[in-house]
């Protein structure tokens, strides 16, 4: 199971590499937080599992909207952070 998680973490991290070296000019590039999604991703990736990491980014986008949040929004130190932080 280790493996698979390492696998897709890895594939996560290039698409996120791959997005940020050539989608950024065809989609827009203007992101409404500090750090900007894919590097809030990327660091996810980096820092907790695939599951956790792929939770925390879809909750990233999902705020990424009209009338939406904006603003400073780091990365958690530790998951038990997310929930008192967002309360």
């Amino acid at each position: 199971m280790a493996f698979l998680d390492l696998l897709f973490k890895k594939l996560s991290i290039l698409l996120m590499l791959v997005y940020r070296a050539f989608g950024t000019f065809h989609i827009g590039g203007g992101c409404r937080f500090e750090p900007s999604c894919s590097e809030y991703a990327l660091c996810c990736y980096e820092r907790f599992s695939f599951s956790k990491a792929t939770a925390l980014t879809v909750k990233r986008l999902a705020s990424c909207r009209p009338f939406g949040r904006f603003g400073y929004d780091p990365v958690p130190e530790k998951l038990g952070r997310i929930n008192e932080s967002r309360q």
